[in-house]
């Protein structure tokens, strides 16, 4: 790659990350300024992308290969994508971004394993989906000094001070990311929902998947939320200024991230792109640790285990696909 490439590849990426980690931090922000309607965040936030995908397709040329997939087969995904972005705003109200990115992180070995039951593809590594796996358990364990101390005496006291309701409230802490959990399967059945129907025409039917969600959300939204925000807004003096431009900025963040994502699939080979999106990950959750609460020992050793696992999965899987390829065009 020339360095006029290089130099606009790293400046996608940097629009891609910066992007990722303003709608994360942004997005969290509105929820502490009092105004707690996620249902709505999530729809904007869809809106914003569809139409963010549409301008680049016309600008592209329109280019589209064939008819598009009907709504039936694109339902399936259209679902899970409204319940991944729904549940990511409830996890963005119920705990902090460095925790929600971590068990999203799991969705590499969900995915895999969701591959695997419905098509008998096996994951190109075990020891990378385990990793994942053991560093979500290590980032998720309360503090070391909550817990009793090993001893040969008793080897098994520390996991019984797990699996027991202690007084350090090990259950209640974990409860907050049930919402985040939702939205790492989610996002794991997206992906293999949607590997069909964007196998041909990719970004015409990802247009329509995105804009089919956003249909299948907007009745949601009108009855769960629609008389409540018709209030907010009109009565409430305060859903100005700040409120308004923390909500433009976690928008801007959407759409950055959407556009980032697309142009990067252009510059970097498939492997780079995994190994991207990963790294992507790491930099929202440190983003998370900046801006947010301290966090502990247990996360951060856990989080750097499960960032690894997820990038050699990656790896190792776009390789796989690379070496299939080859032996199909011999």
């Amino acid at each position: 790659m020339s360095l006029s490439g290089m130099l606009g590849a790293g400046l996608i990426v940097a629009w891609w990350y910066g992007g990722s980690v303003l709608a994360n931090i942004a997005g969290q922000a509105v929820f502490s300024q009092g105004f707690l309607f996620p249902l709505t965040m999530a729809w904007l936030g869809m809106a914003a992308q569809v139409v963010t995908l549409a301008a680049l397709w016309v600008a592209g040329g329109r280019k589209q290969a064939g008819p598009l997939a009907s709504v039936r087969r694109l339902a399936p995904a259209s679902a899970a994508v409204v319940m991944g972005n729904v549940f990511h705003r409830f996890a963005l109200l119920s705990t902090t971004i460095p925790m929600l990115h971590t068990v999203k992180s799991l969705s590499t070995a969900t995915t895999a394993l969701m591959v695997y039951i419905f098509t008998g593809q096996r994951w190109p590594s075990t020891t990378a989906i385990l990793m994942i796996i053991v560093g979500v358990a290590i980032a998720l364990l309360p503090p070391t000094d909550h817990l009793p101390a090993f001893s040969w005496d008793d080897p098994f006291a520390p996991l019984a001070g797990l699996l027991t309701s202690s007084d350090d409230g090990t259950w209640d802490r974990l409860k907050p990311l049930a919402p985040a959990a939702i939205a790492m399967v989610s996002e794991s059945a997206r992906s293999v929902l949607a590997k069909g129907p964007l196998s041909q025409n990719t970004t015409p039917n990802l247009i329509k998947m995105q804009a089919l969600s956003l249909l299948l959300l907007t009745p949601v939204v009108a009855v769960k939320e629609g008389a409540r925000l018709i209030e907010r807004v009109a009565h409430d003096e305060a859903v100005a200024s700040n409120l308004m431009v923390t909500i433009a900025a976690a928008l801007f963040g959407a759409v950055a991230m959407e556009t980032g994502n697309f142009f990067s699939l252009s510059y970097l080979a498939p492997v780079t792109h995994s190994m991207a999106n990963t790294i992507r990950s790491l930099v929202v959750v440190g983003a998370g640790v900046i801006f947010g609460p301290f966090v502990t020992r247990n996360f951060c050793i856990g989080c750097g285990l499960s960032v690894f696992g997820a990038m050699l999965h990656g790896v190792l899987a776009a390789s796989a696909r690379a070496r299939a390829a080859a032996n199909k065009d011999h």
